[in-house]
Formats: structure tokens, sequence, C-alpha cells
């Protein structure tokens, strides 16, 4: 049973690489309710036969010939899937899968094929090819689907009913996770029922969307919890303040924003206790406790880093619900640093400001801080005359956000540059065989909170023509290195 179900899985990730988005596609959501884990997904695609070679070169083929032998085609070769299974083009494959005792009791595959006899043989001959499956293997037809049932007893492929209680009209979990906004539409959807497979409740339910447009890879991941734990920490992040306005300096190659609730941060470290470690000598900094401290701050942060002349920088801002507290803190800064001939002050714009570093001039050692109206700015190796000439916030996600929008609680958008630097060569840029290993040109993302659910989006710009591609190479490089 566990080999089967290996190159079942082997299967659906091979199909999830199409991106093909056809009209209408939901079939998710009349799949039956009451099973653990839902996959559904377009195979009808770009780039197939490329995908099909990246897993054949990242992944060990041990026994592919058996498997060749035993199909009567060629496993790595797409169209020979197509044509003995009679897929018909321009609908969706679907898989319902069950958790039993110690494995997985049940899978279902549904194939968008009217041709019984070549679904069953085919599957048959799979089946037979790890020469020891004991289960259950049936197969039902349903309108348009040939359902392939591998179960590991008959009782339980007996109570497997396709056509009873759909997802869409009985599981209210799926149509609070499911984004019908997703954009470009989904290629892939993902649903896992936690409640049903662990103990743990930490998490209820969690789904999984991926999209494909030339080049860019989209993901997106919502889960919903009830427990109160998850509420409290996920209740710290809210919807960045439109009116608060940021600058992208330029040069700039990543940008990070994200707005914290104060209110519950501060809730949260009290419950932590560790609010009382930051009480201590509060009254040193002109705040009589860390509450008021905190309080002085909108919530609201940016954090730019990239390369100018040659020289690496990062800038800060911060938003002030207070700015005449925090202006009156940072003045402090030269008793508190204890290194004040260090710190000299300059006028800009009629605002003044201070560099720390004993320079003239702004240098990778330096840094330059002060508040202009409502925002703290802090700036290291560029100077705070190269914040104030950058464009905004909004102008800046616009062009390099991919289609992620300002309006989350957290946003970030990036090249690969910092990823390099971390990581070197093993993974991005490195030599896999004989061909180079594409990476992925930028990132960006997005963080959501609210009513029991948390979104995490990411888009993905690849080098390569088609973003999965890259994403196979990519983890089979690292599932290479792991071994």
């Amino acid at each position: 049973m566990r080999k089967c179900i290996i190159w079942i899985v082997l299967i659906a990730l091979i199909a999830l690489s199409c991106g093909s988005k056809a009209e209408g596609n939901r079939l998710l959501e009349s799949l039956p309710a009451g099973h653990d884990i839902y996959l559904t997904f377009n195979p009808e695609g770009i780039g197939m036969q490329q995908i099909l070679e990246a897993v054949d070169s990242a992944f060990p083929n041990d026994g592919l010939q058996e498997l060749t032998d035993a199909l009567g085609f060629d496993p790595m070769d797409w169209n020979g899937w197509r044509e003995v299974l009679s897929i018909e083009a321009g609908k969706e494959v679907g898989i319902v899968v069950d958790k039993g005792v110690h494995d997985v009791s049940l899978v279902c595959i549904y194939v968008p094929s009217d041709d019984l006899d070549s679904v069953s043989s085919t599957f048959t001959s799979l089946m037979g090819v790890s020469g020891n499956f004991r289960g259950v293997l049936e197969f039902r037809e349903m309108n348009d689907y040939t359902i392939v049932i591998i179960a590991e007893t008959q009782l339980i492929a007996d109570g497997f009913e396709p056509d009873i209680d759909p997802l869409g009209t009985s599981d209210s979990q799926l149509s609070r996770l499911r984004s019908d906004d997703f954009p470009g539409g989904s290629d892939a959807v993902v649903y896992i029922r936690f409640s049903d497979i662990i103990e743990d409740e930490l998490l209820d339910g969690a789904v999984l969307e991926m999209g494909v447009a030339a080049e860019t890879l989209r993901v997106q991941l919502s889960f919903s919890s009830s427990d109160p734990d998850v509420a409290e920490y996920a209740s710290i992040v809210e919807p960045t303040d439109p009116a608060m306005h940021f600058l992208v300096a330029e040069g700039s190659t990543g940008v990070f924003r994200m707005n914290l609730n104060i209110e519950a941060l501060y809730t949260l470290l009290s419950n932590l206790g560790i609010q009382r470690e930051f009480d201590q000598g509060m009254d040193e900094f002109g705040f009589g406790s860390f509450e008021e401290f905190l309080n002085s701050f909108t919530g609201d942060l940016c954090f730019c880093y990239g390369t100018e002349e040659g020289a690496d920088f990062i800038e800060v801002q911060l938003g002030l619900a207070d700015p005449d507290a925090i202006a009156a803190f940072i003045e402090l800064i030269p008793d508190i640093t204890g290194d004040g001939e260090a710190i000299s002050e300059f006028t800009l714009d009629g605002y003044t400001f201070f560099r720390m570093g004993g320079s003239d001039s702004p240098r990778s050692d330096t840094i330059e801080y002060g508040i202009q109206d409502d925002v703290l700015l802090f700036a290291v190796g560029s100077g705070i005359s190269h914040m104030l000439e950058g464009s905004g916030f909004e102008d800046y996600i616009a062009e390099y956000g991919m289609g992620v929008g300002p309006e989350h609680c957290l946003v970030f958008t990036s090249d690969t540059q910092l990823l390099e630097d971390l990581f070197g060569n093993r993974i991005f840029g490195m030599d896999y065989g004989e061909n180079g290993i594409p990476a992925y040109s930028r990132a960006a993302g997005y963080i959501d909170t609210g009513e029991g659910l948390i979104k995490l989006g990411l888009v993905l710009e690849s080098t390569d023509e088609n973003p999965i591609v890259t994403l196979f190479e990519l983890t089979g490089i690292i599932m290479m290195e792991a071994l």
C-alpha cells in the first residue's frame, strides 16, 4: 500500500506542474465531504515534457524500466499517460485521501476519462509493479469521470460514496479557506482537514492554492484555527495604514513592511511575563512603563535594503503615535550609549537629525537617525538624505510586487540576491549534472490574519520559462544535498 501511494503522489506532483487554467474548474467543491485530504489540479498544460525530464533527472529512477514494461509506455512521457488513459482535455483530476490507523487507508483518484477499460488496465498494471499489494482496487464510473479506488479493506472501499454531501455545500470550513479572488485563478488546490487526522487541535484545516502564469509561480496557504494561542499570536499584526507614507530609496532591492497591533502585542508580552523585564528602568528613558513606550508607536514599520554606489545599506522607518515622546527619548541616546562625542547633529529640510559614527558623510559604519513629522528614520550605510529622495512605498510595490498589493498585514518584495548571499551556491546557481540550475529572480509575499484565518502568500519569478520546473530542480538539489 505504501509503495503505490508513493507512485500516486509522484503522478500528482507531476500533474501539479501543468498550468493551463480552464474556466469553471471547481471539481474540489463537488468531491464528497467527510474525508481527510483533497487535491485537485488541471493536467492540461504547459511544459509537461520539460517537467517530466526535470523529475527524471532529479529523483532516483530505480525500477523505472520495470514500470515501463508493466504500463507499456514510458512513464516519463506525458503524452503516453494522456493517450492511454484517454484524459479529456480541460478537465481537472481529483484525489481524495483518508488516513488509517498506521497508514493511508483510502485513495480515490478522479480521472477525467470515460474509458473505464483503459483506466482499470493501467492502474491494475501500476499496482502490480510493487508485487506485494494486498489492498482492494476498484473502479467506478461517475458522469465523465472514472474513479480509481485503492483501499486497505473491502469495507473501506464499500464505504466510499462519491455522489453524496459535496464539499461545496456541506463543508463551511472550505468556503472560508478557499479564495474566490486568488490572482489569475488556481491551477491546483490542496485541502487538508487537520481536525480529522490529528489529535492536536492547533489547526482545523488548510487550503493550498497554486497558479502559474508565464514565468511567475503564485502560491497561497490559508489555514484556520480555533486554538486561542494561535489567535493571540495572529492578532499582533493587522492591515497596514494607507495614511502612513513610507519612502523607498533608489537602489533598494528589497522592501519589508508590516503593521503591528500595539495593544495586542503588549497583551501577548504581558501574558508571557516579558513586559516586566522591560518595565524596569523605563523611567530613565522618560517613560513611566514599557506599555507607555510601546504606545508611542503606531506599529507600522518599513524596512528597506539595497546597494548604492557599490555599498550595501539598510533603512528603517517606524510610524509614531507620539512623536514628541520619542523625540525626547532619542535625545537621551548619547547618555544611554555613553558615546556622546561620536554623535553629531545636522539639519535637513528643516528637521534635526543625528549622525553616529564620527564621519561628516554617510558610510557603511555610519548611522543617521531622527524624526520627520510622524516617522522615526534610521539609515545605515546610506543617509537620511538618501531616504528622503525615495519614492512612495505604494509606487514601489506596484512596480516590483508582482501583483501583491500594499493592503496586507505584512508585505515584502525582493530580488534573490539576499538569499544567494545567505545560501551561496548550495541552492541558487548550483550545477546539477550537466545543466545549470536556473534561479528565481524575484520574490514577493504577504500575510493576512483575521476571524480565525491566517493567509500566507508567495510569488516567485523564475528566469526559466516554467517556474514549476525551477521548483522541481531546486527541490531535487535540496533532497540530494540532504541525502
